[in-house]
């Protein structure tokens, strides 16, 4: 079998300090000597436990290799079955990533890598199509960065058990466009691991949800205000509740009721408000009188018995008294919907 042979079958390193004496090596003793080799060694080389190959090292003088030496050569060889692994991992990772890739470019949906700090160092370019971005404006940028502040810790929360349990999650969060405002998408974190099963990036699908949010927050938002209208003994009790009802089950933000001010020729004041953000109408001085300055889109739903939309509150101008005031607070669009008693406005 020779030195190979019997480190083969014995998986431990086989020492031959003479050729010329030792019968191991007679069937190649004469290759050797002309070559001028006298001595060698045969080291297994292993990858997880498993024998991958030997590490064979011949030296031109007799007793070459003592136990130091070959204690040395042994560690050589333990490296190089680490270096062979990685090696393998790094080709199927890079495989795996490739291919997921050229699914990801030919997809409608935005499909983005981020290693294990959160940075990105991938994108598909549906990015710009769905947000606005290109991706080379946000690679090596923080993926985080993006999500709307209320979301956040919701998005740090299901990244890391991705990372820590390499199981995939999803859930619902707002992505901020590029032009500045937010777009509703459906996320999907999932673990890259490699051949080991160590997780060493994510990969992250959003799925356009916006209108679909949309349409669900107003759905949820009626069912709410049914309830309340079966339930609701008094006026006050009934307008306080639609107003909770908006934010604690459609998932808005504010929610306000005003009735023109009898106190006032023009005025309107608020008689019901949810619990947070009162403060807001503390800043407004609303009205439904002539003056553009002041009567904004509950003025107009006044004077109109109209529903009156602002689709941006940082660019209509019919708002830009409240702007600094709804854009401190998050407000980014608001509509106002006149409500009839009997044929009358009453609010």
């Amino acid at each position: 079998d020779g030195p190979t042979g019997l480190m083969m079958e014995t998986k431990r390193p086989t020492v031959i300090n003479d050729f010329a004496s030792d019968e191991r090596f007679a069937l190649w003793r004469d290759d050797a000597e002309r070559n001028g080799l006298r001595s060698s060694v045969a080291i297994p080389v292993f990858i997880d436990e498993r024998l991958e190959g030997v590490f064979g090292v011949y030296a031109a003088e007799r007793d070459a290799f003592d136990e130091s030496s070959v204690a040395v050569l042994e560690s050589l060889a333990a490296e190089i079955g680490v270096g062979l692994r990685r090696l393998r991992e790094r080709r199927e990772l890079d495989r795996r990533t490739l291919e997921y890739r050229r699914l990801a470019e030919n997809a409608s949906d935005v499909v983005y890598e981020s290693d294990l700090d959160g940075n990105f160092v991938w994108i598909s370019p549906s990015m710009e199509q769905m947000l606005g971005w290109t991706p080379g404006e946000l690679l090596g940028r923080l993926s985080i960065g993006l999500v709307a502040p209320a979301e956040l810790q919701l998005a740090r929360d299901a990244r890391r058990r991705v990372v820590e349990t390499a199981t995939t999650t999803e859930f619902v969060c707002r992505f901020a466009t590029k032009r500045g405002d937010y777009r509703w998408v459906q996320t999907r974190i999932q673990p890259i691991r490699d051949e080991s099963g160590t997780v060493v990036s994510v990969a992250v699908a959003l799925r356009d949800a916006h209108e679909s949010v949309i349409a669900k927050r107003a759905l949820q938002t009626m069912s709410a205000g049914i309830a309340v209208l079966l339930h609701a003994q008094h006026e006050q009790t009934l307008l306080d509740a639609m107003c909770d009802a908006a934010i604690d089950k459609g998932g808005y933000l504010y929610a306000w009721y005003g009735r023109p001010d009898p106190s006032a020729e023009t005025g309107i004041v608020p008689v019901a408000t949810h619990r947070e953000n009162r403060s807001y109408h503390d800043e407004m001085n609303l009205s439904w009188g002539d003056e553009p300055r002041v009567v904004g889109p509950a003025g107009e739903s006044i004077r109109t018995n109209g529903v009156e939309l602002v689709r941006d509150v940082e660019k209509e101008e019919r708002f830009s008294t409240w702007r600094s005031a709804a854009l401190a607070r998050g407000f980014r669009s608001a509509i106002t919907l006149p409500v009839m008693v009997d044929g009358a406005l009453d609010g």
